[in-house]
This record gives structure tokens, C-alpha cells and sequence, in this order.
């Protein structure tokens, strides 16, 4: 248990920390490293590029350059859990959980998430927080909750989701308290059609902004996907790395395409 309660500012490098530090506030500047295996917080603010590793099992990838710890390294066999009060996602920060092949995930546990997000034209990479998860070989379906929040400022839509296989159909969704990841296995590649039904979100088999056979549907890896005029959204946001073609056909009105 740290006492401390002045801030905690990690300016550079990773910073592993397991046990209980309720009374300060930690900072984390960019493109640096918290890894903690059930470690108690009180606030958490992270900035561009910052990294917020629960766990970190084996399978991850982690540069440790730079490690101010004394304990293991070896990463961890099982789920782990991270708890704050309050934890601040800037824009380009990075939550990063496991899936594990038993069935279970990490879970980030927290009084408050606040989701900062950008709009421009000129900027960094990322101007939304990501959530990267790391999968388990074999893992294609079942429900995951990555998250415990008494209050969330901003919308689990404005993430970036990174990790996740392609082959298979994906939602992230609050279930009261709960976020909740539900995997389950996708259709075969067809023919689609863009609606914007839903929002301006085009991403890799989890929002519904599409048709086939005139039944909502989500888009799949390989599909042909056809805009024209009878869309309800002409500014597509695309969010994930896609395998397919687009056609656009028998369109009089402007789309614009995004891809943050």
C-alpha cells in the first residue's frame, strides 16, 4: 500500500504497480507505460499514446525499457483487474485487455471513465481512445465484460478497437454497470448495402449500417458493398482496417468518407 499523496507524475518508461496507491493521483505522459495486475488507484489521467495495461499476460507484446519495479515481470497467467476512482482516456491513449482461452477477460473497475475526443482535419494518428485487446488462439465467441463504471462521460462508440478478429461478429455495450464484449461468429462474404441507419460508423462486423436482403446487417470481411442514393448518412466514419470493395452506384448526393 502506497500512502503517498501527492501526485504521481510517470513521465517516462513503464511503471508496474500491484498494490494499493489511494490517495494520489497518477499521471502518465505520452507513450508511456502502467501495468498493473489488480492494482488499486485513485485517479488516472493518461495522454496521447499513454498505455493502461491490465494484466499483461505473456502473450503480450510489452517493451519493458526503462522499468521502474521491483516486482516480476512474467506477466500474468490468469484475467486481472485494475481499480480507480477515476480514470481520464485522452485522445490516442490506450486501454489494452486480454481475452483469455478460458472464457475470461480482464476488467477495468472504475467510479468514472471520461472518453476524450478530437475533431480536426490535422493531427496525430488517433483523435479517439483505443481499446486493444489481445485474443486468445481459438477464442471466436462469448461474453466478456471488459468493465465495471458507475458513470461514463462520453460514448463507448467514440473508441477505437484494435485486436479483435476479423472473422468474427463483434459488439461492445453497456449492460447496466457492465461493459459487456459479445464474439460471435460471422456470416460468409455477400453482397451489402450502406444504410447510415444506425450512425456514420463503418467498422468490421460490429455496427449495423448495413442491409442484405433488406435485413440490417453488419459488414464482414470481403463483402461488396454498395453505396447509392437512398443512404441516410453520407458521411461515413470508417474506423477499422477492411478487406472488401466498395461500389458506388446510381449516386447524385456527396459522400465523404473518413478514416480516423
Amino acid at each position: 500500500t502506497q500512502k503517498y499523496s501527492g501526485d504521481t507524475d510517470i513521465w517516462g518508461g513503464v511503471v508496474r504497480f500491484d498494490g494499493k496507491m489511494e490517495n494520489s493521483r497518477v499521471w502518465m505522459n505520452h507513450f508511456t507505460k502502467l501495468v498493473s495486475d489488480g492494482g488499486t488507484f485513485r485517479d488516472i489521467e493518461m495522454k496521447y499514446a499513454s498505455e493502461l495495461i491490465i494484466g499483461a499476460t505473456t502473450g503480450q507484446n510489452i517493451d519493458f525499457t526503462g522499468i521502474l519495479s521491483p516486482l516480476s515481470l512474467t506477466g500474468t497467467t490468469g484475467a486481472s483487474t485494475l481499480t480507480a476512482d477515476t480514470v481520464k482516456m485522452g485522445f490516442g491513449s490506450r486501454l489494452k485487455i486480454d481475452i483469455l482461452a478460458d472464457g475470461k477477460s480482464d476488467k477495468l473497475i472504475a467510479k468514472k471513465l471520461t472518453i476524450e475526443t478530437k475533431d480536426w482535419q490535422y493531427g496525430p494518428k488517433y483523435d479517439r481512445p483505443v481499446i486493444e485487446f489481445t485474443v486468445a488462439e481459438g477464442v471466436k465467441q462469448g461474453r466478456f465484460v471488459i468493465a465495471t463504471l458507475d458513470n461514463i462521460q462520453g460514448d463507448l462508440n467514440d473508441f477505437k478497437v484494435e485486436g479483435l478478429p476479423r472473422d468474427v461478429r463483434t459488439s461492445i455495450a453497456m449492460e447496466g454497470k457492465d461493459v459487456v464484449l459479445t464474439m460471435e461468429p460471422v456470416r460468409a462474404a455477400a453482397e451489402v448495402k450502406w444504410t447510415g441507419n444506425t450512425n456514420e460508423v463503418f467498422d468490421n462486423a460490429r455496427t449495423s449500417n448495413f442491409t442484405k436482403d433488406g435485413k440490417a446487417d453488419v459488414f464482414a470481411t470481403g463483402d461488396k458493398v454498395t453505396f447509392d442514393d437512398t443512404a441516410k448518412e453520407l458521411n461515413i466514419s470508417l474506423r477499422d482496417d477492411i478487406e472488401g470493395s466498395l461500389v458506388f452506384a446510381n449516386e447524385t448526393k456527396n459522400y465523404a468518407l473518413d478514416c480516423k
